[in-house]
C-alpha cells in the first residue's frame, strides 16, 4: 500500500506542473506572437499565410526571377494552384498571370509563379529579401 501511495502523489505532483506549464504557455503565447509581428516588416512569416512556406532561392530560381519574371516559393502539399494565385495576389498586391506547382523528390510541393507585364518579380523578390 505505501508504493501506491507515493506512486499517486508522484502523479499528482506530474498532473500539476503539466497544468502549471500550460498556464505559463497561455500568457506567453500573446506576448511572443506581438514580438513575431514587430520584427517581420514586409518580408512578412509566409507560414502565416498557410499555404507558402518560403520562398525559394536557389541559382534557378534567381534565373527565372531576372529571365523570365517568375518567382519560386515552396508551398504546403494542400495548397492548389488558385489557392496560391489568390494568396500572392492578396499578399504582394500584383497581379499574377500562372502558377506551376511541380512535386519534387524530397516530397516538396515547388510553386512558380509568373507575374503580370506590369510588375517586376526582380523588385517583389528584393522587398522579400531574396536577391
Amino acid at each position: 500500500m505505501p508504493e501506491n501511495k507515493v506512486a499517486s502523489a508522484m502523479e499528482m505532483k506530474m498532473e500539476e506542473k503539466a497544468k502549471a506549464k500550460a498556464e505559463e504557455k497561455k500568457v506567453d503565447a500573446p506576448a511572443k506572437k506581438e514580438e513575431k509581428k514587430e520584427a517581420k516588416g514586409f518580408a512578412m512569416e509566409l507560414e502565416d499565410f498557410g499555404y507558402i512556406k518560403f520562398p525559394l532561392m536557389t541559382e534557378k530560381a534567381i534565373n527565372l526571377i531576372e529571365k523570365e519574371n517568375k518567382l519560386s516559393f515552396i508551398a504546403t502539399p494542400q495548397a492548389t494552384k488558385t489557392d496560391i494565385k489568390k494568396l500572392i495576389e492578396k499578399v504582394y498586391k500584383v497581379k499574377v498571370s500562372s502558377v506551376n506547382v511541380l512535386n519534387d523528390m524530397k516530397g516538396r510541393k515547388k510553386v512558380t509563379v509568373k507575374l503580370d507585364k506590369k510588375y517586376k518579380a526582380e523588385e517583389l523578390a528584393a522587398k522579400l529579401g531574396v536577391i
